[in-house]
């Protein structure tokens, strides 16, 4: 375990880990600038200030919706310091640190320094990711949970140990209650142990039974809280275009997308840079679910389950 974390000595590892700190500055930088709530926060703030504990766990009223065990954090850190606005984005600001961290170890392992030190420009200043980790929404927390995800995938070792499993039973279940797409990430953890070739019916089966128990967590939060928010009128109308009923192929979800491009062109001033983007991504998932079909899964069923 010594020398793990020592300081990089080499020029490629003291570019990563001076993008990080680049990173965490510019979050603080606008943290500490304590800009006013926005409707939506206001609106969540008055969720967590007016309810108890529990009551955080059923639908929200002032037309508002996030994770229960996020809400419930939050509270906690308002009793013990106040119900200031720099209290409520605390969370989310730690969640944006730790991200960082975690993503470059995650990069760490596949990069040398310069490759990470690039990685981690592009994360730490990306004007969402700033955003989200600065404000009183749960979107950072669906960041960590996801970049977690990640890391601990390729760190514990397919044949699942007990202690491995619990580790992720319990890391499943607090991120379902946490982040709202932690399903879907969690579907490509699933993906991504359960693909070797020559199946190790024991490790396989512990792995199923992973599955079954974040199931049963999501059954759980589908009834408690999800199923009254995704009967009511106004999410149906807000996110009717982007999240209900659409497949590919259907002239709408074409539509939608060649109208998502057009928007991306506008903002970046022209065609090019999100051809890029878009070629870079198609290339880039080829070759990782060519070299490491595992690795492929565990990135990309997440974006395939929304489709």
């Amino acid at each position: 375990m010594q020398g793990k974390f020592r300081l990089p000595t080499d020029a490629a590892g003291i570019s990563g880990l001076l993008a990080m700190l680049l990173g965490m500055a510019l979050l603080l930088k606008v943290y500490t600038d304590n800009r006013n709530l926005f409707l939506d926060e206001q609106n969540l703030a008055s969720n967590v200030a007016e309810r108890s504990y529990a009551a955080l766990a059923r639908p929200l009223d002032y037309e508002q919706a996030a994770p229960p065990l996020f809400l419930m954090a939050t509270k906690l850190l308002t009793q013990a310091w106040g119900m200031y606005d720099w209290v409520l984005r605390l969370l989310p600001l730690v969640a944006g640190l730790l991200s960082l961290v975690l993503f470059r170890a995650t990069l760490g392992r596949h990069f040398r320094g310069f490759e990470t030190a690039g990685g981690l420009v592009l994360l730490g200043t990306a004007p969402l990711f700033v955003l989200y980790a600065t404000e009183f929404k749960q979107y950072m927390t669906d960041v960590l949970f996801a970049v977690s995800c990640l890391y601990a995938a390729e760190k514990l070792q397919p044949n699942l140990h007990w202690k491995h499993w619990l580790l992720w039973a319990l890391l499943g279940i607090v991120g379902i209650w946490t982040s709202m797409p932690a399903v879907f990430i969690l579907c490509g953890v699933l993906a991504y142990y359960m693909w070797p070739v020559k199946p190790m019916r024991r490790a396989h089966m512990r792995i199923l039974l992973l599955g079954i128990v974040w199931v049963l967590s999501f059954a759980a939060y589908w009834q408690v809280s999800l199923s009254a928010s995704a009967k009511s009128t106004h999410f149906q109308h807000t996110h009717a275009d982007f999240l209900l009923g659409m497949h590919w192929g259907e002239t709408k979800f074409l539509g939608i997308m060649a109208q998502t491009f057009a928007d991306m062109c506008m903002r970046c001033k022209g065609f090019l840079m999100p051809a890029c983007f878009a070629g870079f991504f198609a290339v880039g998932s080829w070759a990782l679910l060519r070299h490491r079909t595992a690795l492929g899964g565990l990135f990309l069923v997440p974006i395939g389950q929304r489709y």
